[in-house]
């Protein structure tokens, strides 16, 4: 008789489960930014969704452009990485959130995708750095849930956020989170 693989996915040391929590609440966050970027273009008459797509675009190039500036932003920003791109997360944020000018928007979305993009492979580096190569693989793949986890929670937090505010709007949602993203850079830095 065949013995039934556990779906049980243990995973130490526990710094992981740490690590997969800042993964999660980092992508809630960011995940905000998707599902309402329509309406808020449509809202402040800067497009219809084929326009939000193309924006949306922008987050994905910024993302690539990081991949290949990681090594160089890493350098320079030393320690300070982390901050200065939540910050950098941040500022795209409040330019969503108080400028409503297309170019302002393209312009957000690059410095959202970019930030976003060279902050998640330290996620993986920070929580596979003290496992065995056999850890690695389940820390990694622990990780890689959380990322979907985040997302898929996103929208009912942006709810959440908006009816216990009174303030359901996009721009105050995208405000919302510059806030949080520049308070836990604010408290990085310190």
């Amino acid at each position: 008789m065949r013995k039934i693989p556990s779906l049980r996915v243990e995973v130490s040391p526990r710094n992981v489960y740490f690590v997969a929590l800042e993964m999660f609440l980092f992508c809630v966050l960011f995940f905000i930014l998707t599902p309402i970027l329509a309406l808020h273009m449509k809202n402040n008459a800067l497009g219809d969704v084929r326009i939000a797509g193309i924006a949306l675009s922008c987050s994905t190039i910024g993302g690539f452009a990081s991949g290949f500036a990681l090594p160089v932003t890493k350098r320079v920003f030393k320690k300070y990485l982390v901050p200065v791109m939540l910050t950098a997360m941040s500022a795209g944020f409040l330019v969503l959130s108080w400028f409503p000018i297309s170019v302002a928007v393209f312009a957000a979305l690059l410095l959202i995708g970019f930030a976003n993009r060279s902050v998640y492979p330290l996620f993986f580096l920070k929580a596979t750095e003290r496992t065995t190569p056999g850890e690695s693989v389940k820390a990694t793949a622990f990780l890689s849930a959380m990322i979907y986890l985040g997302q898929f929670s996103a929208p009912p937090f942006q709810r959440f956020v908006g009816v216990l505010s009174g303030r359901p709007e996009t721009g105050f949602l995208y405000l919302f989170v510059a806030l949080v993203t520049l308070t836990v850079a604010l408290a990085l830095f310190a």
